[in-house]
């Protein structure tokens, strides 16, 4: 075992620590590579704010993280000590099992104890992030307007500590972080200027930051996805070209970073994303060989990092996702066998995923997408029976994930879509699928639940149950 202990950093030595932090995370695949023990990374609640900033790619490929000095949630903490808090909220609920009451009570102590001592900048951070976090779990199970709540009072806690230290580049980060977050929660609702306005504030904190240090690649990285984000905004409302400028804009950063740093797998992984983004695009404006020259820079890249790290899930799953996207485009193009081989291999891994971990929920519902990919090319292809066994699989799957965490509107929305492919090849049980997938979709309505076109969608199952009166 390698220890790195940093528990007597105070907070004199975060400088110099985030400038250790931050040559780990360039050096990553070097210490992988030569070192043949575990390596244990021992970090005050005062740089966890750091560590995660500084060393993304360590952060979110930590095997095991740990608290050794819980706090009783019955005890009165003290100025700072909320930040360990925020950890245990942000970080040790099970990954793909959102507790939303838990959040939002452990939000409801840092807010009571912040508000105790609100000249303390470290525990209005610590409440701000997670705010975030909460806000990320109410919108999981569908519960937009918490999220929304969560996300303003994060965004007024944020604008309020820039207010007070403009100086400080991690809470004008963090706000810009807040900006985004509500852009999401906007577009996801439909509210498409709101969420070109938060985009664009955000955009304007990057721009300055990376401004005032361009040789910070983080800050790069940062704009590089405000880009993407707004890219994807401007697609979503039909302005093409706008949505390209952005992209293009994103690439240019994604390209620089990968020449300035080539072994950087991380650099190289957001140089794949941004190919896909304009494959996506140049899809959906027809231009059908553009977007396969973009797909295919993207597919070779991700190629490589599975064979330079093949134990990489995150890395399969990347290369999962570009061959589905190769699939569709070359079913759009009419190159059946083509579609089929990608589809075929992009179903490979996602059930390679699912035998080695079968507990991970998103492994879970990447096959399923998976089956339903195929069991919609057998239906076009006219192979029936081969359409009705991949879309069963489909269906037992997201059945399964709705009886373990009823609570997850995005997992009842994808029954649903399961029930009306079934309802399509099952002619005997169709008008049974569809009932089933309309008391559904009410259910999440009456609750208040927010489901993408959820009143489109109940309108199409009432009018095919009532053409079956007919």
């Amino acid at each position: 075992m390698v220890a790195l202990d940093a528990m007597g950093g105070s907070q004199s030595d975060e400088s110099a620590w985030r400038d250790l932090f931050r040559r780990l995370n360039e050096q990553r695949n070097t210490l992988v590579g030569r070192l043949d023990a575990v390596l244990l990374l021992c970090i005050p609640s005062s740089l966890y704010h750091a560590f995660a900033h500084e060393a993304p790619d360590f952060w979110s490929i930590r095997g095991v993280s740990a608290d050794l000095q819980p706090l009783p949630s019955e005890t009165l903490l003290a100025p700072g000590q909320t930040e360990q808090l925020a950890v245990q909220l942000t970080e040790f609920l099970p990954a793909g099992e959102p507790d939303y009451a838990a959040a939002a009570a452990r939000v409801a102590e840092l807010r009571a104890v912040s508000g105790n001592t609100p000249e303390t900048g470290r525990d209005l951070w610590a409440l701000g992030s997670a705010l975030i976090s909460l806000s990320d779990r109410a919108f999981e199970t569908g519960r937009s307007s918490e999220a929304l709540s969560a996300a303003q009072e994060a965004r007024e806690l944020l604008e309020a500590l820039v207010q007070s230290e403009p100086q400080r580049a991690d809470y004008q980060r963090d706000l810009s972080v807040s900006y985004d977050k509500l852009g999401d929660l906007m577009g996801a609702l439909g509210e498409g200027e709101a969420a070109r306005q938060y985009f664009e504030k955000s955009l304007e904190i990057r721009e300055r930051l990376v401004r005032a240090e361009p040789q910070r690649a983080d800050y790069q990285r940062d704009l590089s996805v405000s880009y993407e984000r707004l890219g994807d905004l401007m697609r979503a409302l039909g302005e093409g070209e706008a949505a390209r400028q952005y992209f293009e804009k994103s690439l240019e950063i994604a390209e620089r970073l990968v020449r300035a740093e080539p072994q950087r797998a991380d650099y190289q992984r957001d140089l794949s994303v941004s190919y896909n983004k304009l494959g996506d695009l140049m899809g959906a404006l027809g231009e059908g060989e553009a977007a396969r020259q973009y797909f295919e820079k993207s597919l070779e890249i991700r190629e490589r990092l599975v064979r330079a790290e093949p134990q990489r899930a995150d890395y399969q799953r990347d290369l999962a996702v570009s061959y589905n996207k190769l699939g569709d485009l070359m079913r759009a193009l009419g190159e059946g066998e083509a579609v089929r081989q990608y589809f075929e291999k992009s179903l490979e891994i996602a059930e390679r995923l699912v035998r080695a971990e079968p507990q991970r929920a998103d492994y879970q519902r990447d096959l399923s997408v998976s089956y339903d990919r195929l069991g919609d090319l057998m239906g076009a292809l006219g192979e029936g029976e081969a359409a009705r066994q991949y879309f069963e699989k489909s269906l037992e799957i997201r059945e399964r994930l709705v009886r373990a965490e009823p609570q997850r509107a995005d997992y009842q929305r994808d029954l649903v879509v399961s029930l009306w492919r079934m309802a399509q090849i099952d002619a005997p049980r169709s008008r049974i699928h569809l009932s089933r997938a309309l008391a559904i979709l009410q259910g999440l309505r009456g609750a208040g639940r927010h489901v993408a076109q959820i009143d489109e969608m109940i309108a199409a199952l009432e009018q095919r149950l009532d053409q079956g009166k007919t």
